[in-house]
């Protein structure tokens, strides 16, 4: 009998807004992901193991950074409060 055994990161969205992603240049939008790893069964997630930690990710260009990247504000934002 051959039993398929292994360990696989699954992610999932916890938010999702707009960014300066210093990639692209632009404000783009989002998805603030989260990940976990998991034991699979013949490829099916059965048991939760650890968490592998949290990400922002670039919709359009797919460049992943870290969380602290929301905390900056966007050019749009810092030439509002000028009139």
């Amino acid at each position: 009998m051959l039993i398929i055994v292994g360990m696989r990161v699954f992610y999932r969205t916890i938010a999702r807004g707009v960014f300066h992603c210093r990639r692209c240049g632009g404000d783009r939008e989002y998805r603030h992901r989260n990940g976990r790893r998991w034991l699979t069964l013949f490829f099916v997630p059965v048991i939760p193991l650890n968490k592998v930690g949290e990400h922002v990710v670039c919709s359009t260009c797919r460049t992943r950074y870290h969380p602290d990247v929301l905390t900056l504000p966007r050019p749009s934002q810092q030439g509002a409060g000028t009139a």
